[in-house]
């Protein structure tokens, strides 16, 4: 009998980030949430840009800037679970704790110093 094959990455939905915050979201919902106005956010990426960009694989593409950003900022500003935010962004728990340490590792690199 053939093994059953079985795909190691688990479906997830992006749809809350990538249709709602990033095309739908007013000002008022940006500084209730993230804390900032959406200009400022995406003037903070591309600051942090050269530290957090990332290569596609064959595997999978790599979560944008902006994307890995949103995660940190969601995760630091709430007192929502690593899984409450993997759910929320349609992303793994660990890529959650990952995505806070290379944000917090770039604004120390890259902002601290100025």
């Amino acid at each position: 009998d053939p093994v059953e094959w079985r795909c190691w990455a688990r479906e997830t939905s992006t749809d809350w980030w990538d249709r709602i915050v990033l095309q739908v979201w007013d000002e008022s919902q940006w500084l209730r949430n993230f804390r900032m106005r959406k200009c400022t956010f995406m003037e903070l990426c591309e600051l942090l840009s050269p530290a957090l960009k990332r290569q596609d694989t064959r595997m999978r593409a790599a979560l944008t800037i902006q994307k890995r950003v949103a995660i940190a900022l969601w995760k630091l500003a709430t007192p929502d679970s690593y899984r409450s935010v993997a759910n929320q962004f349609g992303v793994g728990k660990s890529t959650v704790g990952v995505a806070v340490m290379q944000v917090a590792h770039a604004i120390v690199d890259l902002l601290l110093p100025k």
